[in-house]
């Protein structure tokens, strides 16, 4: 007798065991999810469930049988924030699937500057203040990183003979 065995959907995974088999031979069939996808279990054409695990093992029949692996979309959590807080804010995260197309966008307040975007574990992955990428099969967490500008203070006496001004220098926002 043959057994078939279909994907749902088809792009979530394939699935091994599918052939010609004798009456109440021991079939083992498996399920396996593509990257950013979740096996759910296995049904047979009517959406009868016959199990939950990947790896399924049954008597066959004695007609023609098919089974359906049935596979689900992983969400993973995208998390953004700035640093230091109050230097700006950064936007786009949320909830994706793998592969989706992925903005995140890094805005300085007054007095600061942008400088980049690193990973969870400090890693610099763009300097673009506004970084598009592909999401991973994995949760992410993005800093968006900025620093406190810096500005000349210069002093001139007028009329230089007027005397002498003292003070001048670099000093960073909001500093006396």
């Amino acid at each position: 007798y043959d057994l078939s065995l279909n994907n749902e959907p088809e792009e979530g995974g394939t699935s091994v065991g599918s052939g010609t088999y004798n009456f109440d031979d021991q079939v083992v069939i498996e399920a396996y999810p593509n990257e950013g996808w979740a096996f759910l279990n296995w049904t047979n054409t009517n959406g009868d469930l016959l199990s939950e695990e990947p790896v399924f093992s049954f008597a066959m029949p004695s007609h023609d049988t098919t089974f359906v692996a049935h596979y689900e979309i992983i969400d993973y959590s995208l998390t953004v924030e700035a640093d230091p807080s109050d230097a700006g804010s950064a936007t786009g995260g949320g909830s994706y699937n793998f592969g989706d197309d992925v903005t995140v966008e890094a805005t300085a307040n007054n007095g600061y500057s942008f400088v980049n975007w690193t990973d969870g574990d400090g890693n610099e992955v763009s300097t673009d203040a506004t970084y598009n990428f592909s999401m991973p099969a994995n949760d992410l967490d993005l800093t968006a990183n900025f620093e406190t500008n810096s500005y000349e203070v210069t002093l001139n006496a007028e009329p230089a003979e007027g005397g002498t001004v003292s003070g001048a220098g670099m000093f960073q926002y909001g500093l006396n």
